[in-house]
């Protein structure tokens, strides 16, 4: 039942809920909607709940920044405290009055440039949100933030820690202190460990680049723990450890380990005794595992999400799998998912997503029934009427059924068309709301996202089959097609067409303008690839000749097993090589302090092609923003490619 007013429990809520919306100070009756209002930050960030479920906190934007709000759900108290000088990832409470971030710095590292390292940020509520450099990164310890559990009782953070000597240790560390104790030593190899529900020590797994090699060690007390199973001829360390099971079983996900799974991503238990897998916790007919859904008092995985239209949950544990059903039918909202719980499981957080609205949070009490809306995570676009964004699949020449999202404006088509293509290479696009391309679609565009093939999420052999496919292959063909059906369907005007896209999807865009330049009317990137020999070599500076990644971007760039691709393929499919195509103009929007992909490449893209008489823009802006995960570069990119698409692709946007 919704709170009524004769609830005493109402009133305390309702100033709580006072507190929070205070923030949202943008929302208004009819919000009008413009750039701004798409490319800000989401409100209530990686909310998550005290284990007591007295508390909530969240991340905001305050003037352009990140900020750390926690607000008693009984007083509606307030704590804030900056967390702008890093890009949280994570936020966790370690404790009823600790929180902790995980974070990401970025670091200039001598004779590579800037990079990005990761570590822990905590903050102390009963002294009024102190904040301490709990694991704090350097050059030498670039992961310094990989959290393994939580210890009980004591409250402190199971983490890595490489030594100055070398050595890899498994800490307990107090969150506020620094203290630690050492729980186990590790090796250059170690890849994941493995902690009880407790946070004990149960066991570890390592990968060895240079010999294919993944074994399983389980700690019997002794100094030389025992192989419990032994994988070799393994070019990608093909496993990930979500705690152990409830009878001591090792929970992990694999794709390949189970012939069962047949490709697809799956969670599995493996025994810490014998090393055989004793069962599939949870796998789909089609699709792989989008999250695990980790248990915070427990260490321990309770469930898994599928990227469905809307995302579905699967639950190991049956009490929170009854607790979001319930929740779901208080509020009314099938698609609630279930975010965050208090240690006892009676208040509840969920999410609630749409295709036609920006996802909002409601509170659940599931001891009373009660239900309270949090507020939308874009308070800005509450109340707008936004076009729907629809499953969409098209037929590729080669028969071939290509999955997507299709979003249009709320007048009759034909529409100019924006094909929106997703980072990765190995990523995908996901159902619900989505910033650009409802941004576009007000405006008058209809925005496709192909999930083409060599995109994630839809096993083995659909990842597989855009290996080698960049640039000329079924990687960029998929696009093509994807545009050809839109006209053959009588939704996109014939020769009216963009392609958009971000790192990988920027790739595409230039690659359309150089292989295909009559297809697409204008192209545009933020972050584009231009220049893959160089990207190649900047990911092998990275890490090694070796590494796991760089066989996967060898895969992905040449197919084949690995090794390093061929100089004149990887010259035959670089943008930058073959400028002299260009007919339709372009866009770049890049960070200046991008660490992934140098600014340089950018930069010399649009020179070589200017001076092959190409209409090229560039746009730089101050930051270090690859992801688009800041606002600043999400305002840029949006403002630059929506008065782009209004000279070189005008539509008519329906009246606000």
């Amino acid at each position: 039942m919704l709170l009524g007013l004769e609830n005493p429990m109402f009133h305390r809520l309702v100033l709580a809920l006072a507190a929070i919306a205070a923030l949202c100070t943008h929302a208004t009756a009819q919000p009008v909607a413009d750039v701004a209002d798409f490319a800000s930050n989401e409100e209530f960030r990686m909310a998550r709940l005290s284990p007591d479920g007295e508390r909530l906190a969240f991340l905001t934007t305050v003037d352009g920044g990140d900020q750390l709000v926690v607000v008693d759900l009984a007083t509606g108290a307030r704590q804030e405290a900056g967390a702008a000088a890093w890009r949280t990832m994570e936020l966790l409470w370690t404790s009823d009055s600790v929180i902790a971030l995980r974070a990401i710095f970025p670091i200039d590292i001598r004779g590579y440039g800037e990079g990005d390292v990761s570590g822990v940020v905590s903050f102390d509520l009963d002294n009024d949100l102190d904040v301490a450099f709990t694991l704090q990164p350097t050059v030498y310890t670039p992961d310094a933030g990989n959290i393994v559990g939580i210890e009980a009782g004591t409250g402190y953070m199971i983490a890595p820690k490489r030594t100055d000597g070398g050595q890899i240790q498994l800490r307990a560390v107090n969150p506020l202190t620094r203290a630690f104790r050492v729980l186990a030593l590790g090796s250059d190899e170690t890849r994941h460990w493995i902690v009880d529900a407790d946070g004990r020590f149960a066991g570890n797994v390592e990968y060895s680049n240079r010999h294919n090699r993944l074994r399983i060690r389980r700690n019997d007390g002794e100094p030389n723990w025992p192989i419990v199973r032994e994988i070799n001829d393994t070019a990608l360390p093909d496993l990930v450890v979500y705690g152990l099971t409830g009878d001591g079983e090792m929970a992990f996900v694999s794709r390949y380990i189970d012939p069962r799974t047949q490709g697809r991503t799956a969670l599995l238990a493996m025994s810490m005794e014998s090393g055989e897998i004793t069962r599939i916790l949870s796998m789909h007919p089609d699709l792989d595992i989008s999250e695990v859904i980790g248990d915070p008092y427990s260490n321990t995985a309770v469930g898994v999400r599928y990227e469905t239209n809307l995302s579905s949950s699967d639950w190991l544990d049956a009490s929170l799998a009854a607790l979001e059903s319930e929740a779901r039918t208080a509020i009314g909202a099938p698609h609630a998912v279930l975010e965050s719980w208090s240690r006892d499981r009676t208040t509840l957080l969920l999410r609630v997503r749409s295709m036609s609205a920006p996802d909002r949070l409601v509170l659940y009490n599931a001891a009373s029934s009660e239900v309270r809306e949090l507020g939308s995570a874009r308070p800005r676009l509450a109340g707008r009427d936004l076009p729907a964004r629809q499953p969409y699949a098209i037929r590729a020449r080669d028969g071939v059924d290509i999955p997507g999202f299709l979003t249009v404006p709320q007048t009759e088509g034909p529409y100019p068309t924006v094909i929106l293509v997703h980072d990765g290479p190995g990523g995908r696009t996901r159902g619900g709301f989505d910033n650009l391309a409802h941004l576009l679609a007000i405006r008058g565009y209809a925005v496709y996202e192909p999930n083409f093939r060599g995109s994630t999420g839809f096993g083995h052999d659909w990842a597989v089959a855009g290996f080698g496919g960049w640039g000329l292959g079924v990687m960029q063909t998929d696009l093509t097609d994807s545009l050809r059906a839109l006209e053959a369907a009588d939704i996109t005007v014939a020769g009216q067409a963009c392609i958009v896209g971000a790192a990988y999807g920027g790739y595409a865009a230039l690659a359309a303008a150089t292989f295909t330049p009559d297809v697409f009317t204008c192209g545009a990137g933020y972050s584009p690839i231009s220049e893959l020999d160089r990207y190649y070599q900047r990911l092998q500076d990275r890490t090694s000749s070796t590494s796991w990644r760089l066989t996967l971007l060898s895969q992905r760039l040449a197919g084949g097993a690995g090794g390093r691709p061929d100089g004149a393929w990887l010259d035959r499919i670089s943008p930058i090589e073959h400028v002299e195509a260009i007919t339709m103009p372009l866009l770049l929007v890049h960070s200046e302090d991008d660490s992934v992909n140098l600014v340089e490449q950018s930069r010399r893209f649009t020179r070589a092609a200017r001076r092959a008489g190409a209409d090229v823009t560039l746009v730089e802006r101050e930051g270090t923003d690859h992801y688009l995960l800041v606002e600043d570069a999400r305002q840029v990119w949006y403002s630059e490619l929506v008065d782009f698409l209004a000279a070189h692709l005008p539509a008519n946007a329906p009246a606000d």
